[in-house]
């Protein structure tokens, strides 16, 4: 079990799984490969109404917050809090004295963005450290898992033309995380690359499709781990993701989308042996928002699997 308390409360967007949401819990500040493509015109790929527009607008304009040199807004940061654990980095506490710590987290955020006609280009960089001040603390880990340091970048370019808008995105991390599947800290680092394009067919109509890559190396840390797992670190897992859609306005007030997706996830472990899962799906989605405070959200669809290796 760990309990967190920390001084700073930062929105940004949502991690995919609770398995990330946990790795993260330790990264300190603003993670910039999390936040919402910008692109000219607003988010790329979501319009006002869309219920993560406002979430992903609040942390973007969050990073343009700080102090401006040059073209670079630069955001400085410094979070206290206190972190409680009932384990140690080789099991379980033995006494309360290695089972909490008082940390300082100092953060660095760096964001450049411009527009130039139908053009737009967004670059973003931010770190953070976490220090421990108790040297008996080490459910974190010890040496460098012990006080670690994240650093995440995003680099996205789109343009916004009469009927059409296409946005290219990059986007990189790495730092240490307590991964709750292997029961031990890890040392992630996580590479994504990815196209959105959206085309107004007519006044109610847009269709677009969009493709993703991303690949996730993990190196195991000092922990135990689970017994008998012994291949579960340092093996790298590839997301290949593409799909098209159609989305359909039929009222002010209702709004369809069907969408066909093909992707496929594969790991070669560290004894050589590769496993993969293909799949395709289609989904077909309603959203009816009565009042402006108040959507409802209902979808039905089907996916086949198909499995290699496992």
């Amino acid at each position: 079990m760990m309990v967190l308390a920390c001084a700073e409360i930062q929105a940004q967007a949502r991690p995919d799984t609770v398995t990330e949401a946990v790795f993260r819990s330790r990264w300190e500040g603003l993670q910039a490969d999390r936040r919402g493509p910008r692109s000219v015109g607003g988010l790329a790929g979501l319009q006002p109404g869309d219920p993560n527009y406002g979430y992903l607008e609040s942390a973007a304009d969050s990073l343009l917050s700080g102090l401006r040199i040059g073209p670079v807004d630069v955001n400085v940061g410094l979070s206290v809090g206190w972190e409680y654990s009932s384990r140690d980095d080789d099991g379980p506490a033995t006494t309360p004295t290695d089972d909490n710590s008082w940390f300082l987290a100092p953060s660095l955020v760096l964001s450049y963005e411009r527009e130039i006609g139908p053009w737009s280009v967004s670059s973003n960089y931010a770190a953070g450290y976490r220090y421990y001040l108790n040297p008996e603390y080490t459910a974190a880990g010890t040496n460098d898992e012990r006080n670690p340091f994240n650093q995440t970048a995003a680099f996205s370019i789109g343009h916004l033309g009469a009927r059409h808008q296409l946005t290219l995105t990059g986007s990189a991390s790495s730092g240490t995380g307590f991964d709750v599947l292997a029961d031990e800290n890890l040392i992630q680092t996580n590479l994504r690359a990815s196209v959105d394009y959206r085309y107004t067919l007519m006044s109610y109509v847009d269709v677009g499709a969009d493709a993703n890559y991303s690949v996730l190396l993990s190196q195991q840390g000092e922990g135990e781990g689970i017994p008998g797992e012994s291949n579960f670190g340092d093996d790298n897992l590839e997301n290949m993701e593409g799909g098209v859609w159609i989305e359909w306005f039929a009222t002010g007030k209702t709004r369809w989308r069907w969408e066909v997706d093909v992707g496929q996830s594969s790991q070669t472990l560290q004894n050589e042996d590769r496993i993969a899962r293909s799949f395709v799906q289609t989904l077909v989605t309603v959203a009816y928002t009565p009042t402006e405070k108040l959507t409802f959200d209902g979808g039905i669809g089907a996916a086949y699997i198909e499995d290699e290796g496992i």
